[in-house]
């Protein structure tokens, strides 16, 4: 089964794919994943240095419950799990 990986903010990136069904045991594993199946995106989620943007905010949702904060990418993720990954908005 693996780990469903959602993007919306890398839409239009993915050529209208917002899911992916990966296999990774971690929220770094699942982003070099992605970053293979679609080159670039993981640019769009992390700097330089490999550390999640500060615009970006990760979430993980286990069996049966609901998302809450994980923004580690050393994480570690079981089958079932799912990863919500979205731009955080901010403003006045």
């Amino acid at each position: 089964m693996g780990v469903r990986l959602i993007v919306p903010h890398l839409h239009r990136l993915a050529g209208g794919r917002d899911t992916f069904e990966l296999t990774g045991s971690s929220i770094a594993d699942c982003l070099d994943e992605l970053e293979a199946q679609l080159p670039g995106s993981k640019s769009q989620i992390c700097d330089e240095a490999g550390q999640v943007h500060a615009d970006i905010a990760i979430f993980v949702r286990e069996k049966g419950s609901q998302f809450h904060s994980r923004g580690e990418l050393s994480t570690p993720l079981k089958d079932g799990d799912e990863l919500l990954i979205v731009p955080v908005i901010s403003g006045g």
